[in-house]
């Protein structure tokens, strides 16, 4: 007999919902095989069987259930009537002693007690108030454990791209999500500290393998997308990744891989029309990285960092080295920097209107503009934009 044991789905939730068993019970399921769905907070989870055998269900369906319980058996023969029945005696049982106890069996005292001072020492440092809904409540523990005042900043970096050198057609046409995660993916071999967190004793834990977390936006609501190990994956296998991963999101139904916690995510809100954003750091990370896009040409990459474990000039760096590589697909034409890094291209635009140079030639002006802006950073004007002032 094999008891399967609910693991943490995702770093939020530690209660969840069990809606339904996908075979009858004292059926027959094979090892891998999909056998029951568990929603969390965000998405529907369907779960695979660790092995062959005939399952016997512990726990019904539509009912609350929590990280470490037992929802069900897998039996080497199939139980008779009088075994199926000793075993719902027995579950009975077990539920009420649960109801008369107060708490989950399957929990011990030490990790409830581990659970109450967590949530005494955010109360004791933050005066923050806890939601009462359990789902909400699970998320704001969690953000707490690293969005606070003071320890956490955010950098922009503006991205003008023009076509790609290698053609991408719907999503990808405008969108550089892939490029980010994969030109990230590769630069963590230099910035190690982008891909760790710190442990509770407040020793810096630097991951040794990359799980890339992608974030959707779904009918006004966030989704996380485990992409897996996208350091070992090239880019074709990343686009491939995120078009499924924006599949299981809209279905509101991810596999268990994809519901894995992960290391580092890029939230992906290029749909909006954002000037840019400050993205959330989710446990047991030391960033996020945001992707806004406020016209056609223009990019705005925001990365949010835990100062504990990230500088600004180390943030700094990291942002340049990812906007050189992102630049390298696609293509460059004339306009150099002195020190021959390139900073605009021929599909540029005009920083203070959006005015693109196709529209600029049919209107008949003679060219852009370099300027110098009051904060010290060159920008493209029109002709227009810059005779107004």
């Amino acid at each position: 007999m094999h008891n399967f044991v609910i693991e943490k789905l995702n770093t939020i939730d530690d209660e969840y919902v069990l809606q339904k068993y996908l075979v009858p019970n004292n059926h027959f399921v094979k090892k891998g095989q999909s056998f029951v769905e568990i929603e969390t907070s965000k998405i529907a989870v369907e779960l695979d069987a660790p092995c062959d055998g005939f399952i016997v269900r512990k726990v019904d369906e539509n009912s609350k259930i929590k990280v470490g319980d037992i929802i069900c058996s897998f039996f080497k023969d199939k139980l008779s009537d009088a075994q199926l029945t000793n075993v719902k005696l027995i579950n009975k049982k077990n539920i009420n002693k649960t109801k008369k106890i107060g708490f989950n069996v399957s929990r011990s005292f030490n990790n409830l007690n581990k659970d109450q001072d967590n949530i005494k020492q955010i109360n004791k440092y933050l005066d923050i108030i806890i939601p009462k809904d359990p789902y909400k409540s699970a998320e704001t523990k969690n953000l707490l454990e690293v969005n606070f005042a003071s320890l956490v900043s955010c950098l922009h970096k503006e991205i003008q791209t023009t076509e790609r050198v290698d053609e991408q057609q719907d999503l990808f046409e405008n969108n550089i999500s892939d490029l980010i995660i994969y030109e990230t993916s590769i630069l963590i071999k230099k910035y190690k500290k982008i891909n760790s967190h710190l442990q509770p004793n407040g020793e810096l834990k630097i991951y040794d393998y990359v799980n890339f977390g992608y974030t959707i936006d779904v009918d006004d609501k966030l989704n996380v997308v485990n992409l897996g190990e996208t350091n070992k994956l090239d880019l074709d296998s990343i686009r491939a990744k995120i078009q499924d991963s924006i599949v299981s999101a809209t279905i509101k139904k991810f596999t268990t891989n994809q519901s894995k916690t992960s290391t580092i995510t890029l939230s992906d809100l290029s749909s909006n029309s954002l000037l840019g954003f400050y993205p959330l750091i989710p446990s047991k990370s030391s960033c996020t990285i945001g992707l806004s896009k406020p016209s056609v040409n223009k990019n705005i990459i925001s990365f949010s960092f835990d100062h504990r474990i990230i500088s600004g000039q180390y943030a700094s760096n990291f942002l340049n080295d990812l906007e050189k590589n992102v630049l390298k697909h696609f293509k460059i034409n004339s306009i150099i920097d002195s020190d021959d890094s390139t900073t605009f291209t021929d599909d540029y635009e005009c920083y203070f209107c959006g005015k693109d140079l196709k529209t600029s030639k049919a209107s008949g002006e003679l060219g852009f503009l370099k300027v110098l802006t009051n904060n010290g950073q060159e920008k493209i004007c029109c002709r227009i934009c810059f005779e107004g002032w």
